[in-house]
């Protein structure tokens, strides 16, 4: 029962009352007759992911016994079958199974236990036993396909877990410590578009950012497939088991790692109180994160769990999370890198991550190896008096390289070397890369109209920086590979004695806008000359192909840019040989 003017929710569990109700009779005053109808109700729910529950006053054992003997007492989560007061083990029950009131529906034949549901557990959906017959064609138990009772199993987990924590009666997070729990994060999602609407539109309480999707199917997987196939946007399925079971496909997320945004982070309540919503807010970094309505989880409190083990996708169970980790995990390079660096975070125990940025509207391309020389060799005054007028500052210059020792695992790219051009200072000797948006980067700009370069630098301040660059500096185009060779040389030099050291190289070939495909010659040649430095380094430093990682031409964005699913592959590449 609810007021006309609401339109009641899809229903999740019924819960039943027995005597009259689920069968006719009173148990305890000469007997009951099994009611067949109820007893196939309850199964074909349960085929469509609906679960069932019971609230009777009775005694549990006699009741048990003739739903055994009917062989359906296993198709009742957490029943509560007592002589207390039905409203407040209606309470307990929705607490239990963590779910919204509005998404359960409480069948009884007493109009007075049906109010009394609905004082101590505001929200609930109630009706009395005349609904039962036509509960199937009721359009808010439609459900959907389950036949495999997938959704029946896990809850039965959680019917397990929660009698064994009651068992413990120990601190909650020493059962969860010994309840083996392990996360696995699936990102390769194509199979999965279903479940990710479900998890967007349909949970709530763990829902944060509560972004919905459009209600039809079909815009909504169109939604979802834009969203994975966008370079910016990383998205995550998160799978949970324990020594119990598989809590099968529980959480999602897309985090855009440009600005560093939550855009999706929702969780079924099944593992609610498993602390796995914060585990994964802590592997991500702690994304900027607004909460929309209300969570039932404080996402920002301080404690870590650190009774969840990470589990890598596509290895067997009984192994996952056994001491998988890179340790502590540097990553240089331009943005695609961001994208890498964030399927790492799941493998490492700490990221740090260091890569080119825009200011003034121009890139600044640190992530360049002649950036990375002047960085570890340190820049008197007179040098960045000289750098400030083309718009670099100081702390561009700063790298953990030089400060901090105690890195396992190094990922670098020098894609910037190979597309954009260097200009040496007529004075000083030193070299910088200067590129303007939407142009040819190896172009020199001395050489370009300079009313086509003002409209490409809108902010006064970069065509303050080309004027100084201009003045000051010379075009010398693309590295060669005496210089690249000593930089990276001078780079090796610096990184921890024994770390796993990978180069991701460029992609020499790519497709036109013509449909033609083209090798890209300085790529190629950069690529060579890491494979010369790594094999002479006499270090465990490993050129790393995405050419091996892209297995269809839609993959690839452009020359330097790939689809998430690419910086995926490589990811697991790089944990593979961790």
């Amino acid at each position: 029962m609810m007021s006309d003017d609401v339109k009641p929710e899809a229903v999740r569990l019924v819960v039943w009352d027995l005597d009259e109700t689920f069968w006719r009779g009173t148990l305890t005053e000469g007997g009951i007759e099994y009611q067949r109808r109820a007893h196939d109700i309850v199964i074909e729910l349960a085929r469509r992911g609906i679960i069932s529950s019971i609230c009777s006053k009775n005694d549990l054992a006699p009741v048990r016994s003739i739903l055994q003997e009917q062989g359906l007492w296993q198709y009742f989560v957490l029943p509560s079958i007592s002589w207390e007061p039905k409203g407040p083990r209606l309470a307990q029950l929705v607490e239990a199974v963590q779910l919204r009131p509005p998404t359960i529906l409480f069948i009884d034949d007493n109009p007075l236990n049906l109010q009394e549901a609905l004082h101590f557990v505001p929200g609930l959906q109630i009706a009395a036993e005349t609904l039962v017959d036509t509960l199937l064609d009721d359009p808010r138990c439609r459900g959907k396909d389950d036949r495999a009772l997938t959704r029946l199993a896990q809850y039965k987990l959680l019917e397990q877990r929660q009698a064994e924590q009651a068992k413990s009666g120990g601190d909650t997070r020493d059962f969860l410590r010994a309840s083996g729990i392990k996360v696995r994060v699936l990102h390769e999602l194509d199979a999965h578009i279903d479940r990710i609407v479900e998890l967007i539109n349909r949970t709530n309480q763990l829902n944060f950012t509560k972004v919905r999707l459009p209600d039809d199917l079909a815009p909504a997987r169109a939604a979802v497939r834009a969203l994975l196939g966008d370079f910016r946007m990383q998205s995550g399925l998160v799978s949970v088991r324990d020594r119990y079971g598989d809590h099968g496909l529980t959480g999602f997320y897309t985090v855009d790692t440009i600005s560093g945004r939550l855009v999706h982070f929702c969780f079924s309540c099944r593992t609610q109180n498993m602390g796995v919503e914060r585990w994964l807010y802590e592997k991500l970094g702690r994304p900027a994160l607004k909460v929309q309505g209300e969570v039932t989880t404080d996402i920002f409190a301080a404690e870590v769990p650190d009774w969840i083990a990470w589990s890598r996708e596509g290895e067997d169970d009984a192994e996952g999370g056994a001491g998988v980790s890179l340790g502590r995990v540097l990553v240089r390079g331009g943005c695609d890198l961001q994208t890498l660096a964030h399927y790492l975070g799941m493998a490492a125990a700490s990221v740090h991550g260091e890569y080119h940025f825009h200011r003034f509207g121009k890139a600044i391309r640190v992530d360049h190896s002649a950036c990375l020389r002047l960085a570890l060799e340190g820049i008197d005054d007179t040098i960045m008096r000289a750098l400030e007028p083309v718009a670099y500052r100081r702390e561009d210059f700063d790298t953990a390289l030089t400060t901090d020792c105690a890195f396992d695992t190094y990922v670098f790219s020098f894609q910037s070397d190979a597309v954009q051009a260097l200009y040496r200072h007529r004075k000083l000797g030193f070299a910088v890369p200067f590129g303007v948006a939407q142009m040819r980067n190896s172009l020199d700009l001395a050489r370009v109209d300079r009313a086509q370069l003002d409209k490409r630098l809108p902010d006064p301040n970069a065509r303050r920086a080309l004027d100084a660059l201009l003045a000051d500096y010379e075009h010398v185009g693309l590295i060669g590979e005496a210089e690249f060779t000593g930089n990276l040389q001078r780079l090796l030099a610096a990184t921890t004695p024994g770390a796993r050291i990978f180069i991701v190289l460029g992609n020499e070939r790519f497709v036109d806008k013509g449909g033609i495909e083209r090798v890209h010659e300085h790529h190629a040649h950069i690529n060579s000359w890491i494979a010369g430095v790594a094999a002479a380094s006499g270090r465990d430093v490993r050129p790393l192909s995405p050419a091996g990682h892209i297995r269809d031409p839609s993959d690839v964005i452009d020359v330097n840019h790939y689809i998430p699913k690419v910086y995926h592959r490589l990811s697991e590449a790089i944990i593979a040989a961790a």
